[in-house]
């Protein structure tokens, strides 16, 4: 149960990535990679340095290992972290958007 908690928070990041990504360069966010969007984002300044941290960190700990590794159990704790880490994830990216717009 868990586990699945921690996928869909890992679908919800890729997807408000490319979202996100995909308003504020108007580029196609499909055919770009989410390590490709945080170095867009870091070269362009579009999140701060702290925030882009954060976002890679995700990406390699967290996404990269439960996509690649299927033996991964995770517990409770780390269920909730991965909610609270996309839920603010999202309102940073949505605030980028917004004012993009």
């Amino acid at each position: 149960m868990y586990n699945d908690v921690v996928y869909g928070c890992n679908q919800a990041f890729e997807g408000s990535l490319k979202e996100a990504y995909g308003i504020i360069t108007g580029d196609d966010p499909n055919k770009i990679m989410p390590h490709q969007i945080e170095k867009y984002f870091e070269q362009n300044s579009v999140l701060r340095e702290c925030v882009l941290t954060l976002f890679t960190n995700h990406r390699m700990a967290w996404r990269n290992k439960s996509t690649h590794d299927y033996k991964l159990y995770f517990s409770e704790h780390e269920a909730f972290l991965a909610i609270v880490n996309i839920s603010e994830f999202i309102k940073i990216l949505l605030d980028q958007m917004i004012e993009k717009r």
